[in-house]
This record gives C-alpha cells, structure tokens and sequence, in this order.
C-alpha cells in the first residue's frame, strides 16, 4: 500500500497501530451493517418458518421501530473493536512473518490460511463473549440492558457455545482471508478492488460456514434454547437436521451473505485506506 520510495518502517506497521486501525475499521464496517445481523439472529432462532430478510426486519422494527434495528449495537461495539482488531492485525503480522507480504514472492495457499485461521482462534476471546452478549440484545424485548445481560450469564455463560464459535470461526478466516489475499494480488490494490475481493471472498466463505453459525446462535440465542441442546453442538447440528430438515442449516444464509460481504468489504478496505493515510501523513 505504499511506495517503493518510502521507508521500511512504513513498509513494517507496527502491532500496536495494526491493533488501533484495526478496530477502527471494525466500528465503521459494524455500524454500516447492524440491521443485517439482528434480521439474521431472527431468522435462525425461529423454529416455525423460514422468514426471509424482509420479514425479520419488519418484525424486528414492529418490536420497537428504527431504534429496534440497532438494538444491542453498543455490545457489538464494544466487542467488535477488539475482535476486528485483533483479527486483522494479527493476520497482517503472522502474514508478514511468513514472507507473504512481499507482493514478488510466489502466492501461498497453506500460508495465507494458516495466517488466517490462526487470525481466526486469536480473535475467539473477544468474539465469544460479544457474540452472546449481542444475540441476547437483539432477541430480547425493550428494557433489556447490556449490564443486566452481562450480570445474568456470569463468567461461565460468555463462553457458551465456544465450540460452536470456533468450528464457525477458524475454516471461515482461513478461506475467507487465503481467497481475499488471492484475488487482492490478482485485481490489485486500489480501494475499489481491495472492497470488491474482500466483499467476493467474505460471500463464498459466508454461505459455507452458515450451518456452524446456525448451531452458534442457536446455543448462545436463550437459554431455552441451549437447554433443549444440552449444549452439544453435535446435538444441536443433528436435531436441526432431523427436526427441520437439512434446509434448516442454512436458515439466514441469505441475510449473512449479505451482511459479512459488506462488512468485510468495508472493514478490509478502511484498514487498507486509514493505513495508508497514516503511513502518509502521521509518520
């Protein structure tokens, strides 16, 4: 992202900035897409009828009106900041250990996933506990507090469903960011096409991690829920496939397609921008 005539200490970002950039980038992506993720969180924990995003949207906006749409967003802030930065920073580190920011250097599959999936396990400490807290929000009624929900599940309870968060996490950041560095080198480095690999990769790899997402909000979306599970994930994934049919482990695999596109697309490229300004104009 910068020039052959620039320095190699703007060539080398230190963590600590990949860290603030990165979570930057994560506030700016979340917030643009929010909506999107409760209409999915609706869409998967309803057991009677696969309602499509409109459907999920108008029902989350009948709860309590535009303000309804961005429910629980100060959680998903709050851990999304940590969560994105340590996701992308930590990929960007790992990748440069690995020789694979040197755009002369021959493209590696097994690096960049191996730098992705490791980006992915990193980020699990900050995810878990943001996820759970965000679903409950979201699927909560009116009143309900970030405090109150916090305080209700206890230390214990914001690792719930942390297998389920992992078998989702880890296979979705080694596809997604192997296929982003991939085509990124293939369509070149401009903003518009960092947006447009970064949205390409994050749609593919979205649709195919849907059923370990279904199982992961199923287990953290209520208690009733995980109860009915005992809290297995095999459980879980097998009762939905019985119960509701296959079909059912795909349920939202439209509303997440659609939000982590955008949303990756947008974080990714904000990283790649913000960094560069900051090589620019702050060093």
């Amino acid at each position: 992202m910068t020039t052959g005539n620039k320095s190699e200490k703007h060539l080398e970002p230190s963590f600590v900035r990949s860290l603030g950039i990165g979570g930057i980038a994560g506030i700016i992506a979340a917030s643009c897409v929010y909506p999107l993720d409760i209409s999915k969180a609706y869409m998967q924990v309803n057991r009677g009828s696969n309602l499509t995003i409109r459907q999920a949207l108008a029902k989350v906006y009948a709860s309590g009106g535009f303000r309804a749409l961005y429910r629980g967003l100060p959680a998903n802030i709050i851990g999304i900041t940590p969560e994105k930065a340590i996701k992308l920073s930590i990929f960007d580190y790992v990748r440069r250990r690995l020789g694979c920011a040197n755009p002369s250097a021959p493209f590696s599959w097994s690096k960049e996933a191996f730098a992705g999936g490791f980006a992915g396990f990193c980020q699990f400490v900050a995810t878990n506990p943001m996820e759970i807290v965000k679903l409950r929000l979201q699927l909560a009624g009116p009143g309900s507090s970030l405090a109150g929900v916090v305080r209700d599940l206890g230390v214990r309870g914001l690792f719930r469903g942390s297998t389920a968060t992992l078998s989702r996490d880890i296979p979705f950041s080694a596809g997604y960011f192997s296929s982003f560095a991939y085509l990124k080198r293939s369509w070149g480095t401009d903003p518009l096409n960092v947006f447009a690999a970064s949205l390409t990769a994050g749609i593919g790899f979205a649709w195919i991690c849907t059923p370990m997402d279904v199982v992961k909000t199923r287990l953290q979306g209520s208690q009733e829920l995980a109860a009915m599970y005992n809290g297995s994930v095999i459980k879980c994934f097998t009762m939905v496939a019985k119960d509701e049919g296959a079909k059912a482990l795909f349920k939202g695999a439209g509303a997440r397609v659609t939000l982590l596109g955008p949303l990756f697309g947008i974080a990714l490229t904000s990283y790649s921008i913000i960094e560069s300004l900051w090589a620019e104009y702050l060093i």
